[in-house]
């Protein structure tokens, strides 16, 4: 969402449309949600969720460096991995907490947004001083908004990187209780 929201300010002088981008953003994301059910059964909501982090990264890290036309590429990478973050989050607190209802499903919601609330301050922060750095080396504005919006989401890539371990660290706890599931059935 950070990265959503700061779209016009992050991407506005990289040669790409930021408007088009965030509109093929959520069009991917609207048309891939649709096929999330097959895809969390096969793979189970921990992976889905490690697969969103890894592909989001290497979203985030390619726009970071991308100008032109590769933005798109950038970006349709991005689309594909934030599509499953919010529903395989949600049902994998209905799947794993089931007692927790629609309260545990609300409090992730309202968890999710108090995020975004923290870290919009933080990345309209990096964007200002990113700027300031490159205008303090280079006069020119527009080569100082475009390296402003690089250094941003080069630090964005830092907190996927996080949610990479984080997740890695879910796929392992739930095969740990799947074996020991199995094992209990077993006897």
């Amino acid at each position: 969402l950070g990265t959503q929201q700061w779209i016009e300010c992050i991407l506005g002088s990289t040669g790409a449309s930021p408007m088009l981008i965030m509109a093929m953003i959520t069009g991917v994301m609207a048309v891939r949600r649709f096929f999330v059910g097959p895809i969390v059964h096969k793979f189970n909501p921990s992976g889905v969720l490690l697969f969103s982090a890894i592909v989001t990264t290497l979203g985030i890290y390619s726009m970071s460096m991308a100008t032109g036309n590769m933005v798109y590429v950038s970006a349709l990478l991005f689309a594909v991995g934030v599509t499953y973050f919010w529903p395989t989050m949600i049902g994998f607190v209905a799947e794993n907490v089931p007692k927790s209802g629609a309260l545990g499903m609300s409090m992730l919601g309202g968890a999710g947004m108090f995020a975004v609330s923290i870290w919009n301050p933080v990345i309209g922060g990096w964007i200002d001083s990113a700027r300031e750095r490159a205008l303090a080396v280079n006069a020119n504005p527009e080569v100082a908004k475009l390296a402003a919006g690089q250094a941003t989401l080069a630090n964005l890539t830092v907190f996927s990187f996080v949610l990479i371990f984080a997740f890695t660290a879910l796929v392992i706890y739930m095969r740990k209780i799947m074996d020991n599931n199995q094992k209990v059935h077993n006897r």
